[in-house]
């Protein structure tokens, strides 16, 4: 009798932990389940063309280009205007190409360079107008070329939070898969208003921007990484290069700016850990010039639909302050204010 309990006492324990495992392994693949992997599906271009060095891939919904010089430049319309980005890697040999996977609002590029058995391609993230470089995929296909003669490679590409995975087939069959993780952004090297002003050669960023010469107060321009200010009253040349900073984390978007009267606002974007913003510094000439009023516009990174209000600073907040003391710090002190 007391054999027969030892027996189911241990037939018992046995049954418990093979259902708890069983329960385990169920809670571990819905934990696997939730994981969202999104899947970017290949978007091909409907024509191509070269203008002097700048090779250009005319997509149905924007253009992208391709130049070469000692570095590569990457052009993308994006924010009305046609910013083109600087990474210094090599496509000097080989034949260029422009591969573009989609998935809602964010594209992968495959800047690819085919040097017979040399597979080269680079990759680069865009979503929102930010642009990000990946990295460098490069394979040799040339004990692949002995068997077949035309090997062909295919993409497949997913994304987990703020990661991207490229896998890379040849002739369907799995060869390899490369991971990346979204960093920082690239800085906008030069901003066109279109793609034709770069095709052109004039670039917004480079001339000098002197809003209207017959402006009765003043006149603004942006020149040597600074903002300098000519009034017309007392002819002084106010600058700032404090105005111009942005976190060295985010994109650098075009300064613009906007004059009226005797008003003007310098509108940039900027980012911290949590938010991508846009500022809007204005000031007011009236016997001197001075901080009008400071708005910022949010955008949550994670959550780009939710609503944030703007915040809005005027004198009542900063008191008097001039132009040219107005610092990247002390605005970044009105911002933390609640």
């Amino acid at each position: 009798m007391e054999m027969k309990k030892c027996i189911y006492i241990v037939l018992l324990i046995s049954s418990f932990f093979s259902c708890k495992k069983i329960t385990d392994n169920n809670n571990y693949q819905t934990d696997k389940e939730n994981v969202h992997v999104s899947e970017y599906k290949q978007v091909k271009y409907v024509d191509k063309d070269i203008s002097d060095k700048i090779k250009i891939f005319k997509f149905k919904d924007k253009e992208t280009t391709i130049e070469y010089a000692d570095f590569t430049l990457f052009g993308l319309a994006g924010n009305n205007k046609f910013n083109v980005y600087k990474s210094n890697y090599d496509l000097d040999s080989g034949e260029l190409d422009l591969l573009r996977f989609d998935y809602l609002n964010q594209n992968i590029y495959l800047v690819s360079l085919d040097d017979y058995a040399y597979k080269t391609y680079h990759a680069y993230s865009v979503e929102n107008d930010f642009v990000h470089y990946l990295g460098e995929i490069h394979f040799d296909l040339g004990q692949e070329i002995e068997k077949i003669k035309d090997p062909k490679v295919s993409f497949q590409i997913s994304r987990n939070d703020n990661d991207i995975n490229i896998k890379q087939f040849i002739n369907d069959k799995f060869h390899h898969s490369n991971s990346f993780a979204i960093k920082k952004s690239l800085l906008i090297y030069k901003s066109y208003s279109d793609i034709d002003e770069y095709i052109n050669g004039k670039s917004l960023t480079e001339k000098k921007i002197p809003l209207n010469s017959n402006e009765e107060f003043f006149n603004v321009q942006i020149l040597d990484e600074k903002i300098s200010v000519k009034t017309k009253s007392d002819k002084k040349v106010l600058s700032n290069s404090e105005l111009l900073k942005v976190n060295t984390n985010c994109p650098q978007a075009e300064v613009d700016i906007v004059q009226k009267d005797n008003y003007f606002t310098i509108e940039k974007y900027n980012c911290d850990n949590t938010y991508y913003f846009k500022e809007y510094v204005t000031f007011k000439y009236l016997n001197g010039l001075f901080l009008y009023k400071y708005d910022v516009e949010y955008t949550d990174r994670r959550d780009p639909d939710k609503e944030i209000p703007t915040k809005k600073m005027t004198v009542k907040n900063f008191g008097e302050m001039k132009f040219e003391d107005v610092t990247d710090y002390f605005l970044l002190t009105l911002r933390q204010d609640k």
